[in-house]
């Protein structure tokens, strides 16, 4: 057993003196400035907890952006978090971190449910890359439609590990919806986040019950 160094004018162990003063802190910035949003640092997930939510409504997940990483971290990350508070990016490719070059599509796909946006310098980009672009900045506030994310309800389908046990296809496929309270708007996203299994016939897409109005049309 190792023991923590104590704070001195507190005589609680310091990491809890610290986070009980970074609280502070922002709960002063909040307090004097009510409109400002901070977004904290997860470090991959493992400063995401519930306290310093409170004070920053979006934390930025990782600096792992690869949309391949970024849906096993949305897997086991929204078992407990809604997504709309975990930061994700639109990338530069070649990805920095895995060396990857995913499509635009399937970066935009593991956006979409998050706090989005692009991490990239645009001037460096096509006029066919900034085509793509567009279309990822048109689907991002698109299906934002009354903020479902905010207040509808988010439905785990398939994730990335048990999609490639459970699939012919033998590919990971990360699969969620979002659906308004009144079902009057749903947003389903299926990506398949196996780069070695493009080209293959996707699975079948089952939503759950209670996820759609049967008696609706939807876009």
């Amino acid at each position: 057993m190792v023991e923590q160094p104590l704070h001195a004018a507190t005589g609680v162990p310091l990491p809890h003196a610290y986070v009980l003063g970074l609280w502070r802190v922002w709960g002063t910035l909040r307090q004097e400035f009510p409109d400002l949003v901070i977004e904290s640092c997860a470090a991959g997930g493992g400063r995401l907890d519930p306290g310093s939510l409170y004070f920053c409504p979006q934390s930025w997940t990782s600096d792992n952006t690869d949309p391949v990483s970024r849906a096993r971290m949305l897997a086991g990350l929204s078992i407990m978090y809604r997504p709309r508070c975990l930061g994700a990016h639109v990338s530069a490719c070649p990805n920095h971190q895995t060396g990857r070059t995913p499509s635009v599509p399937l970066m935009t796909a593991m956006t979409l449910a998050c706090a989005n946006g692009f991490e990239i310098n645009f001037e460096k980009l096509s006029d066919a890359e900034m085509d793509d672009m567009r279309h990822a900045g048109g689907l991002m506030r698109a299906a934002v439609p009354g903020d479902t994310y905010l207040s509808g309800t988010w439905w785990r389908i398939w994730d990335p590990v048990t999609s490639r046990l459970r699939h012919s296809h033998g590919g990971e496929t990360m699969a969620y919806a979002v659906s308004a309270p009144d079902l009057s708007s749903v947003v389903v996203v299926m990506a398949l986040t196996d780069l070695s299994a493009m080209g293959r016939t996707p699975p079948k897409l089952r939503l759950p019950e209670g996820s759609v109005d049967e008696g609706r049309s939807y876009e």
